[in-house]
């Protein structure tokens, strides 16, 4: 099931995986640091978002399991790399993932 969407600066729906899938890139002249905002909720399974820098440092920016269902937006900032950043959703047992975020830069 995937039943994610872009619309301008904004990326919506829910996915159920296992492994990762690659949500949005963005390729940086130089190191910078950017504003967004998510709502990151797992119904089943285990997944992280994480944020892959272009020396494939992961940073993981949130992560849950069925026992977590969350509705709040949470807002933090990207301290990215000059190349290419990267975000991915990691999913395990078949992780149904709803997931909401805001960037402004970038493409999903």
């Amino acid at each position: 099931m995937n039943e994610l969407e872009a619309d301008g600066d904004k990326y919506s729906g829910r996915i159920k995986i296992s492994g990762s899938y690659t949500i949005w890139k963005y390729e940086c002249d130089e190191d910078t640091d950017i504003n967004i905002s998510y709502l990151f909720s797992v119904t089943s399974g285990k997944a992280k978002l994480v944020l892959i820098t272009p020396d494939n440092i992961i940073h993981v920016i949130a992560f849950g399991d069925q026992k977590i269902e969350n509705d709040d937006k949470k807002q933090t900032t990207l301290s990215l790399k000059k190349g290419t950043n990267q975000l991915k959703l990691v999913g395990k047992n078949k992780a149904d993932i709803k997931l909401e975020l805001d960037i402004s830069e970038g493409t999903y």
